[in-house]
């Protein structure tokens, strides 16, 4: 008997010029840091993340959870609508 696998749900085709809400999130946020002439780590210290996870959110390649993107606008000194703003 044949094995089925089971279908993986398609992701919805963007448009070219069109960033996930994670690269717009992650943009935004290194622009407050480096505005601000805070350090990666400051800002991971200020909002209780992990210093190591800082970088996959700032570059897009993660998304995290919408209490961590309020510490981290707080941190950064912004609001979070800014940062979700694109």
């Amino acid at each position: 008997m044949p094995r089925v696998m089971p279908s993986t749900p398609k992701q919805p085709r963007r448009h070219k010029d069109e960033r996930s809400a994670a690269a717009v999130f992650g943009a935004n946020l290194r622009a407050a840091r480096l505005a601000a002439g805070r350090t990666q780590a400051e800002i991971a210290h200020a909002a209780g993340v992990s210093q190591n996870k800082l970088p996959p959110i700032e570059q897009g390649q993660i998304d995290v959870r919408l209490s961590t993107a309020r510490k981290l606008a707080r941190a950064v000194g912004g609001s979070l609508r800014d940062l979700v703003s694109d």
